[in-house]
């Protein structure tokens, strides 16, 4: 009679991948630190890297179809290289909450729909490229705490910074668009000023922030309903 014992494969320093197409599953479970994906790539789908626990850093170097769980369970993700004209959701409903710090490039023009959900983020700065954040794009950084913000005309979801409880400072600078807290507002964030291109402050703006001062210039002609409520 044989006997099986239980033994697991070990963990590879790190892997380049050039596969034009990458499947569902296919590298599931993979044992690896280092995971680059060259141009060569055009499409990862489905949970195509999910469950690799050992992972620590990936490098994206072309700009593939992404889907959005293609690295869920990848939690102890430390750093993430990728420099896409749209950011889109890749870690699924885990996100990368080791990730503390990610450089969006100039050259970048959208955040999607939850790309950065329960990502460990820290600081976070946005660049003058960016036209569009989706929702709840920035939703759950619990380790956020600042946020700055250089682009003027960006389309910023209501909710983009929804459950980001934690940020303490946010610099607009040009930028017009203030109603991007959601439900749960900014709690610590206690002084803001209103940049003097804004003319209406939407209802439900401000609310549940923690402000104890703000400046409202002239050019503010409107104040939508609870628009500092709670």
């Amino acid at each position: 009679l044989y006997r099986y014992e239980e033994f697991s494969l070990p963990t590879m320093e790190e892997m380049r991948i050039t596969d034009v197409s990458i499947p569902s599953h296919y590298y599931s479970g993979l044992t690896i630190k280092k995971l680059i994906i060259g141009k060569e790539t055009k499409r990862i789908e489905g949970k195509a890297f999910s469950d690799c626990s050992n992972l620590e850093t990936i490098e994206i170097h072309g700009e593939p179809q992404i889907y959005a769980d293609a690295f869920e369970n990848c939690i102890h993700v430390k750093k993430v290289v990728w420099n896409p004209t749209t950011y889109t959701r890749i870690a699924g409903e885990t996100g990368f909450p080791e990730v503390k710090t990610i450089e969006i490039m100039p050259r970048t023009s959208t955040i999607g729909e939850g790309t950065f959900t329960k990502w460990g983020i820290e600081s976070l700065t946005i660049p003058q490229s960016i036209k569009r954040i989706g929702k709840k794009a920035f939703d759950h950084n619990d380790n956020l705490r600042k946020i700055v913000i250089n682009g003027s005309a960006i389309d910023f979801a209501s909710d983009a910074f929804e459950n980001c409880v934690n940020v303490e400072s946010i610099d607009f600078g040009r930028c017009t668009s203030y109603h991007i807290a959601g439900s749960t507002g900014f709690p610590k964030v206690t002084r803001v000023t209103i940049n003097e291109a804004v003319k209406e402050i939407e209802a439900e703006t401000f609310s549940k922030w923690g402000i104890e001062k703000i400046i409202i210039p002239e050019s503010v002609k409107k104040i939508g309903s609870k628009a500092f409520a709670d």
